[in-house]
């Protein structure tokens, strides 16, 4: 949500930072609450129209994975975070990435 958020702000958009500011600890505070591992899977797939998809622009999808890529590397992130490489378009081996990242977060979190 923080990325969706900062990616309608323009230099022309009002705003009271004080309250941005506020909500972007909130959408820290939540996925620390929720997530021990964060998985950023690229852009990379050629983008294919399908009815009812939602529409393809490949610069606002750019606009976002480099929002995303910024937010998860910020010091209030307090779990494991993985970006899958654009590179990598083969499903099988971003599947496979993904797995062998969980086990690796599991292997180091204590269970409750």
């Amino acid at each position: 949500m923080a990325a969706y958020t900062l990616a309608d702000i323009r230099g022309f958009t009002e705003l009271n930072f004080a309250e941005l500011e506020g909500y972007l600890n909130r959408c820290f505070q939540v996925t620390n609450k929720l997530f021990q591992l964060i998985v950023l899977v690229q852009p990379g797939i050629p983008l294919v129209y399908e009815r009812g998809k939602a529409s393809l622009n490949e610069g606002y999808l750019e606009h976002l994975n480099f929002l995303v890529l910024g937010l998860c590397n910020d010091d209030r992130i307090e779990g494991t975070f993985l970006h899958i490489h654009r590179e990598m378009i083969d499903l099988e081996n971003r599947v496979k990435t993904i797995l062998e990242a969980v086990d690796k977060v599991r292997a180091y979190v204590k269970p409750n």
